[in-house]
C-alpha cells in the first residue's frame, strides 16, 4: 500500500518537530527548578536538601548528576557523594506518572547518638504521582543493604505497600530492636528486617 505523500510529509514534520522541542528545552534550568521544588516540599516535611552542584549529562534521556548532597532530618543525616536522576519518558507516558530513575554512590549516613554506616552504592525507579510515590526495584549494598520495593501515600507519609527487606550493622540492630520501632519493622532473621506497611499488626 502506498502511504499519501503528504501524510508521510506531516509525519515527518511532526517528527522534526518534536525533535527540536526535545533537543532544544531548557533541560539545565529544569533540573535546576526540579531540585528546588523539591528541596521546598521536603522542607514543609522537616527534611532538608542541599548540593554544591547540578550538572546534566546527555539527553537521550535526560541525566541529572547531584554532587555532594546532603539530606538532613530529625536524628538523621545523610551525605552522597554523587546521586543521579534519569528521567523515563516512555514509562512516564505510560504510567501516566513522573518516573525516573535514582543512583547514588559512596553514602555515609549518620544518626542518634553518634553512630554511622556507609553505602556503597543504590539504586530504584521512582513513580510519583500527586497522592502517591512508588519506589520500585530498590536495590543498595554496603554496611546497609536492601532490596525490594514500597508505595508511600503523601498525605500522611504512610508506607501502604511495601516488601523492603533491610541488612543492617549491628549498631542499627539494637535500634530497630526497641519496641518502639515495631510498628515500621519486624525482624525476620538475626540482621535482617523487612520494613512494615503502617498500622500492619504482627
Amino acid at each position: 500500500m502506498k502511504f499519501p505523500k503528504y501524510l508521510v510529509m506531516t509525519v515527518v514534520f511532526i517528527g522534526v518537530f518534536f525533535t527540536g522541542l526535545w533537543v532544544f528545552a531548557p533541560w539545565d534550568e529544569f533540573g535546576i527548578l526540579a531540585f528546588e521544588e523539591v528541596r521546598a516540599a521536603a522542607a514543609d516535611r522537616g527534611y532538608f536538601l542541599t548540593c554544591v552542584a547540578v550538572r546534566r549529562v546527555g539527553l537521550f534521556p535526560p541525566r541529572y548528576l547531584f554532587y555532594e548532597m546532603d539530606a538532613e532530618g530529625p536524628m538523621v543525616k545523610a551525605t552522597f557523594a554523587e546521586a543521579s536522576v534519569s528521567l523515563a519518558p516512555l514509562r512516564s507516558m505510560l504510567s501516566l506518572k513522573a518516573a525516573f530513575r535514582m543512583e547514588f554512590a559512596d553514602a555515609v549516613v549518620r544518626y542518634i547518638p553518634q553512630n554511622s554506616f556507609s553505602m556503597t552504592r543504590g539504586e530504584m525507579l521512582v513513580e510519583a504521582g500527586p497522592a502517591a510515590v512508588a519506589l520500585r526495584n530498590i536495590s543498595v549494598d554496603g554496611d546497609l543493604g536492601m532490596s525490594g520495593g514500597m508505595k508511600l501515600e503523601l498525605g500522611d507519609m504512610s508506607i501502604a505497600e511495601s516488601d523492603v527487606v533491610m541488612t543492617v550493622p549491628p549498631e542499627l540492630n539494637l535500634i530497630l530492636n526497641m519496641p518502639m520501632m515495631g510498628m515500621y519493622v519486624e525482624n525476620v532473621s538475626p540482621g535482617e528486617w523487612r520494613v512494615r506497611e503502617n498500622g500492619r499488626q504482627r
